[in-house]
């Protein structure tokens, strides 16, 4: 959802907080919307707080706070009222794995940044408001299957949504998956996720001497971004019984 509001407008929120949008008021030809947009299971309760700090006449700069499926509270959109360059931060991202920014100008008249995160106003021609989008990605969680085993057996570590929408990209595209099990020496397994879903599965082997106890488990998606670790457990290989020598009297 988009809403363009003047800078210099007050927004009342629903909790009853006001805040004061700053100036100059909107001249109208050029503005620039900010949306965020939320990847993966995002955790129940998660808002997201976008700074703006723009350069244009006025230097307006403010803040714009939004729900966990990326909807504003409010507004999400300023009124630029010359040249300059506007810059966005998020200061609230309710522990996302990555944040990530993409810029669309929209027109000749606005350029955007190496980044995604920054547009500049110019001369030249508008066809709409310039977009800023902030990019939150949660990754799922590590599966272990089985969770505890013998030396010798094999285990699989497996997951989801590694793709390229987690850095503002197309979900059609899977990520590379690096895998780590802690054991001494580590063994590390490389794979490439699945387009779309980003699923991914690597299978272990636990070494002949590894110790007994537990084993951390650690994985990453491309840039790398770190899904939560996991562990699984060695179990201790049962010792042989020998037989008695029998009596022989």
């Amino acid at each position: 959802m988009r809403r363009v509001v003047a800078a210099g407008a007050v927004v009342t929120l629903a909790a009853g907080a006001v805040v004061a949008l700053a100036s100059p008021a909107f001249a109208g030809e050029v503005s620039l919307v900010i949306d965020v947009t939320v990847v993966g299971p995002v955790p129940a309760g998660a808002t997201f707080t976008v700074h703006y700090s723009c350069t244009t006449p006025g230097s307006p700069s403010g803040d714009f706070m939004y729900h966990s499926d990326g909807t504003p509270f409010t507004e999400n959109g300023i009124g630029v009222g010359g040249n300059g360059t506007c810059t966005v931060t998020e200061t609230m991202s309710s522990n996302a794995a990555n944040v990530a920014f993409t810029c669309v100008p929209n027109g000749t008249a606005k350029t955007c940044g190496a980044g995604g995160d920054t547009v500049t106003f110019g001369l030249g021609t508008s066809t709409g408001p310039a977009t800023l989008t902030v990019f939150n990605a949660y990754l799922p969680n590590l599966t272990v299957s089985p969770q505890q085993g013998f030396p010798g057996q094999q285990f699989t570590v497996s997951s989801t949504g590694c793709t390229n929408a987690v850095f503002g990209g197309s979900s059609g595209t899977g990520g590379p998956v690096q895998v780590t099990a802690g054991f001494t020496p580590p063994i590390v397994m490389n794979t490439t996720a699945a387009a779309t879903t980003g699923a991914w599965s690597v299978p272990f082997t636990i070494p002949a001497g590894a110790s007994s106890g537990p084993v951390a488990i650690s994985a990453t998606c491309s840039d790398p971004v770190a899904y939560a670790s996991s562990s699984f457990t060695v179990l201790a290989a049962a010792t042989p019984l020998v037989a008695a020598p029998a009596f022989t009297g």
